[in-house]
């Protein structure tokens, strides 16, 4: 079943900001209606993909643990600097994820997205606008 943030209008993504530090807290859903290993996608063996892009105010990231296992998701800048890390669990279970990213506080600029599983590391190029 949908959770609030995600059944509320569009302006309610601002209330996934922490009041104190105004930094974005994440939401993860799992998908649902895909199991893991059934890609569509152009990119059969991408791990990730990033939408939409290039980004305003959030950006979503769907990603695919074909096992159950440890992920690890940051943000980092053109220079390598982490920027957030977006998340980090220990064990996840297989299946298809999907995390929506409030990103206002974001500087205009390129940023990559990075996971790292426990049989795979990936990145993707992202632009804020």
């Amino acid at each position: 079943q949908p959770c609030q943030a995600c059944t509320s209008p569009k302006p309610a993504i601002a209330a996934l900001l922490t009041e104190a530090e105004q930094q974005p807290m994440v939401h993860i859903h799992y998908v649902q209606n895909e199991l893991p290993g059934l890609r569509t996608s152009p990119a059969a063996d991408a791990l990730m993909s990033v939408f939409p892009n290039p980004f305003d105010q959030n950006f979503t990231i769907r990603f695919e643990m074909l096992e159950a296992g440890n992920v690890y998701l940051e943000l980092v800048d053109v220079t390598g600097r982490s920027v957030q890390l977006i998340y980090q669990q220990d064990y996840l279970e297989a299946g298809v994820y999907e995390i929506l990213i409030p990103a206002a506080q974001l500087a205009p600029g390129m940023y990559d997205c990075r996971i790292v599983t426990a049989n795979k590391r990936e990145q993707r190029k992202l632009i804020k606008m």
